[in-house]
């Protein structure tokens, strides 16, 4: 009688945290459980991508390292007959979007690519970017 009371009581906790926990994560953490993306773009390939605003993505809200489908070509800001290239399936740091293009780099090294030839609406899709948060007005100093 023992073991199955103690059997019963797992097998209700478990159905209890499976049923409850969407409305206890909510409280706990602040987070609501992840909902459908809205599905508004397509690659040349016919690929779904999510509706993300890149206009107000920061440079800090890029990911690390981003995978360049196409091979682009690098210049150094400070001496433009340097160049270097990155074959397609490299990865590039992404360094900040101008319009509809990525602005990637290795070193000293920059080059722009079409957004589409990257997996960086992939990558934000997995990993939203945290909204950016207002810096405080300070007061004004009394005279």
């Amino acid at each position: 009688m023992n073991w199955f009371t103690m059997l019963f009581g797992i097998a209700a906790a478990g159905v209890a945290g499976y049923v409850l926990e969407p409305s206890f994560r909510e409280r706990l953490t602040g987070e609501k459980p992840s909902s459908s993306i809205k599905i508004v773009q397509e690659t040349a390939e016919g690929e779904s991508l999510p509706d993300i605003d890149l206009g107000n993505i920061r440079p800090e809200q890029l990911p690390d390292k981003v995978l360049v489908n196409v091979a682009v070509e690098l210049i150094d800001p400070a001496d433009s007959t340097s160049t270097m290239q990155i074959a397609a399936g490299g990865r590039a740091k992404g360094l900040r979007i101008e319009g509809t293009n990525l602005i990637v780099g290795k070193g000293t090294f920059e080059g722009k690519i079409a957004i589409r030839n990257t997996d960086l609406i992939q990558q934000l899709a997995l990993n939203p970017p945290k909204p950016a948060v207002p810096e405080p007005v300070p007061a004004p100093v009394p005279e």
